[in-house]
């Protein structure tokens, strides 16, 4: 089997090699998911009993160095990649905001979360078409194990978002909006 680098550049790109390459990496590729799972929430949970480290300068650097990167690569990125990189753009240059410690209005990380809840939605799309084209015989470039681990990621995303845009936007009056107010008020 060829490795990366030899699959990375080979001229002309071999689409059959690149898949032969990703899917002998399936496996530990799940693994090294799930131990990242756990290593996170063990340390989220070690951590609640400590003084928070103090990050802001990394963060401020990070944030920033994302959004020029998806900016620029909007700019750069064909059609298909657009709205993705156009996306990230936007949401990275608002965490960099928020990072430095600028306000932005509510209304803005609503719309940035609806935003994201579209482009999932948009991805349902896509994959119920795929399931649909193999249901009437047309052969994709995907497998069945791939289909249904892309819709189940795809649906726990939603849920999670949808309940973050609830619990943030609407419940109660919506608790960044109302922190909003409560700031102008004082």
């Amino acid at each position: 089997m060829p490795s990366f680098l030899e699959v990375a550049t080979a001229s002309p790109f071999s689409y059959e090699d690149a898949k032969s390459y990703t899917r002998s990496f399936e496996r530990t590729a799940f693994i090294i998911s799930m131990v990242y799972v756990v290593v996170i929430f063990s340390i989220k949970a070690i951590m609640s009993n400590f003084k928070p480290f103090q990050l802001t300068a990394a963060l401020n650097f990070w944030n920033a160095w994302l959004a020029i990167f998806s900016t620029i690569g909007s700019f750069i990125t064909g059609y298909g990649l657009f709205y993705e990189i156009y996306y990230r753009g936007l949401v990275c240059n608002y965490y960099m905001l928020r990072s430095y410690g600028v306000r932005v209005p509510a209304w803005v990380a609503r719309n940035i979360t609806t935003m994201q809840i579209l482009q999932f939605v948009i991805t349902h799309f896509i994959l119920f078409h795929v399931g649909y084209l193999v249901s009437q015989g047309v052969k994709v470039d995907s497998t069945p194990k791939v289909f249904w681990s892309c819709l189940i990621m795809e649906i726990s995303y939603v849920v999670l978002f949808a309940n973050f845009y609830f619990q943030s936007y609407v419940k109660g009056g919506g608790k960044k909006f109302i922190a909003e107010k409560s700031k102008k008020q004082e």
